[in-house]
């Protein structure tokens, strides 16, 4: 099983996109990203909540707060954003080749 989770920000920045064929190696994945500790903290958070829900059967689930989302799918990543999201900036603070 494939499970996709993207760290976006709203087209302020470039989307982090992360594959994974466990939910756990993306938590770790995703909260290795964050270069400090508050964005780690929200990550970290975010993708417990999203993972919980994930194993009660939902299929996706998305978490919000502020200007930060956190959206946890089971499947592959649609590509259909790429062209546009690819042209924005990279978010200061996230490390996107974790």
């Amino acid at each position: 099983m494939t499970y996709t989770a993207t760290l976006y920000f709203f087209g302020d920045y470039r989307p982090l996109v992360l594959e994974d064929n466990s939910r756990a190696k993306l938590k770790i994945r995703a909260t290795t990203a964050a270069q400090n500790a508050e964005l780690y903290k929200w990550i970290s958070e975010a993708i417990s909540c999203a993972i919980s829900a994930s194993i009660t059967g939902c299929s996706s689930t998305t978490v919000e707060h502020g200007a930060i989302g956190l959206r946890l799918s089971t499947g592959k990543h649609d590509p259909w954003l790429d062209k546009i999201t690819s042209a924005l900036p990279d978010h200061p603070q996230i490390n996107y080749y974790a």
